[in-house]
């Protein structure tokens, strides 16, 4: 049968945004998977949920589309959205649900934590990603998060699931190929991060929802309050 074999977590499919519009079907890549449906993150960007394989079918998978259509697919759209830094809700809505990093829970301290008290969790809209399970699916260009008020401009941070240290967290000086495991040895190497703002030791580890160099979710302490105006949602550069 020609649908005997379902998409993969990650695989490259043809899928329907908007089943309204006959134009309506794109090229992207599964994000997630549960209760029979699909999470599709499509190559402009765009992101859908819920899409089904049964009645109606919804998503070919690549071997499909050559059968059906009797061409190869087209490449790969290779542009700057494809690559943009996600902010913390695109993250949580492009999560896939299942790796390591998505199966742990919210550390409850950083500010998107803090943001989303109230907030239910199937609200893909406003519901931010914890800034401490950015999903394993997602590539380093998107979940390379700016920290606007507090790093300077072009400076970055992300979490990875690096075992070796203590809270997987990555911070990224610009221009250089030089990163830091902890805000304290950013400030150590780089005296200007303290110069430009003399708390950013506070306000960064509260930001992230970090303790003495441990995730929060792993500490009995609370975090510290940031001493400076630190807005809730990110803004991308």
């Amino acid at each position: 049968n020609l649908f005997d074999h379902d998409p993969q977590i990650g695989d490259r499919v043809y899928a329907c945004f908007d089943e309204n519009d006959e134009r309506g079907w794109y090229w992207g890549n599964t994000s997630g998977y549960e209760d029979g449906f699909y999470s599709i993150r499509f190559e402009d960007n765009d992101y859908a949920e819920k899409v089904s394989r049964e009645n109606p079918n919804h998503i070919l998978t690549v071997w499909e589309y050559i059968h059906i259509y009797e061409t190869d697919p087209p490449p790969v759209k290779e542009n700057d959205e494809i690559v943009k830094t996600l902010s913390p809700r695109q993250m949580y809505a492009s999560r896939c649900k299942w790796c390591a990093l998505c199966k742990k829970r919210d550390c409850g301290s950083c500010t998107s934590c803090r943001n989303n008290k109230g907030v239910p969790h199937n609200d893909i809209i406003e519901r931010q990603a914890c800034l401490q399970k950015m999903c394993l699916h997602l590539s380093e260009s998107q979940k390379k998060q700016p920290a606007e008020g507090i790093l300077p401009p072009g400076w970055t941070f992300m979490f990875t699931k690096d075992e070796r240290f203590a809270s997987g967290l990555v911070i990224s000086r610009p221009e250089s190929a030089q990163s830091f495991r902890s805000i304290e040895g950013a400030a150590e190497w780089v005296p200007s991060l303290k110069e430009n703002n003399p708390s950013v030791v506070d306000d960064f580890n509260a930001h992230v929802g970090v303790i003495d160099g441990v995730r929060a979710n792993c500490s009995n302490k609370k975090p510290a309050v940031p001493s400076g105006n630190i807005s809730g949602e990110m803004v991308l550069s």
